[in-house]
């Protein structure tokens, strides 16, 4: 009958229940008694398989902040990272349908470069300037992206884009820090340095503590990117 069918998946459906319950606690007691990247792993794996994303996510953090150089670990906090951006998405998209505005844009811009979406994030951007041509978040990201291609590339069309968005930037606001650091770092690519060196002191003088120039010095000190083709000083 229907009733003796339905307990019976009732049934299972407890079986299955109680056997995921006690694998999870092995692992959890393993990954407790004997902290490994593989019994880390395992335990972070078996909330993915369980749906349970947020979980995998901090173990897997906390796996990384012991065992950093662990590939394992740093695969499945990878994997969890993009299943929260998805969520995010999907959540920032219904609000954009239902209230636009300059910053739910720009959130969903940020999360498609996160994600390595990049012509996603700049036709997002350009949405956003068609709306709001005001604002100088989307001008912003545009020159991100547009600088991490000069710099990956060296495509002279990609530096000259990233300049104009950031001025566009420290027009609309002349006190974004960060765009005022990421022109200081375009001009020393290309040896523009005394436009470097201007940009540079603006940004120092509007917050001398900002985290954001230990990221400034790190691309310097790097030696990762040389100036390109491009050749191009700022005008007076």
């Amino acid at each position: 009958s229907e009733w003796r069918a339905a307990a019976g998946r009732d049934a299972v459906s407890i079986f299955v229940k109680v056997r995921q319950f006690g694998e999870l606690k092995k692992l959890r007691k393993a990954a407790r008694v004997d902290p490994t990247p593989e019994t880390i792993g395992a335990l972070a794996e078996r909330y993915i398989s369980l749906g349970r994303i947020e979980d995998a996510a901090r173990i897997a953090d906390r796996g990384i902040e012991r065992f950093p150089a662990s590939e394992r670990l740093k695969v499945i906090r990878t994997f969890t990272r993009k299943q929260q951006l998805q969520t995010q998405i999907s959540s920032l998209r219904a609000e954009m349908a239902k209230h636009p505005s300059p910053l739910v844009f720009s959130q969903l811009a940020e999360i498609n470069v996160e994600l390595g979406n990049h012509e996603q994030a700049l036709r997002i951007c350009e949405q956003c300037i068609e709306r709001f041509p005001l604002n100088e978040a989307p001008y912003l990201i545009i020159g991100q992206i547009r600088l991490e291609r000069f710099c990956q590339d060296k495509i002279a069309h990609d530096g000259v884009e990233a300049e104009a968005q950031l001025r566009r930037v420290s027009k609309l606001n002349g006190q974004n820090v960060k765009s005022h650091l990421l022109l200081s770092l375009l001009y020393y690519l290309i040896g523009a340095l005394n436009s470097m060196k201007k940009h540079l002191e603006i940004a120092l003088d509007l917050a001398p503590d900002s985290r954001q120039f230990d990221e400034f010095v790190l691309h310097v000190e790097a030696g990762t990117f040389r100036a390109g083709p491009m050749e191009c000083e700022e005008e007076d």
